[in-house]
């Protein structure tokens, strides 16, 4: 029987599973085009709907939809509600948002299947 020191892994087994390039530099180095394709479609977005290609009511500023969610965020209820007010219409679009976003994933994995 071997002794049971002998087969302990060796020291260095952490250092060598390490996945190249985990490190906290490296991995902002990963996330940076990403970083940089949501500014550029940010910046189209604005482009687009400044220069008038889209109707406003169609694609309106990013500006204009960062202000109205922070509105609905921030105030307690409309005035022309029952007193449901902003959080439980923001709630049922995130829970409609939720349940497509399963279903597609559910689709998507038995496509792949």
């Amino acid at each position: 029987m071997a002794d049971p020191l002998s087969m302990a892994p060796p020291e260095d087994v952490a250092a060598s599973t390490a996945k190249p390039g985990q490190s906290g530099v490296s991995r902002w180095r990963m996330a940076v085009p990403a970083i940089v394709l949501g500014i550029a479609l940010l910046a189209l977005w604005q482009l687009v709907s400044a220069s008038g290609l889209a109707p406003q009511f169609s694609l309106p500023l990013p500006v204009q939809v960062a202000k109205a969610w922070w509105s609905a965020a921030t105030h307690p209820s409309p005035p022309n509600t029952l007193g449901g007010g902003h959080w439980s219409i923001l709630a049922s679009y995130g829970v409609t948002t939720l349940v497509e976003s399963l279903a597609g994933f559910a689709v998507g994995t038995l496509v792949a299947l």
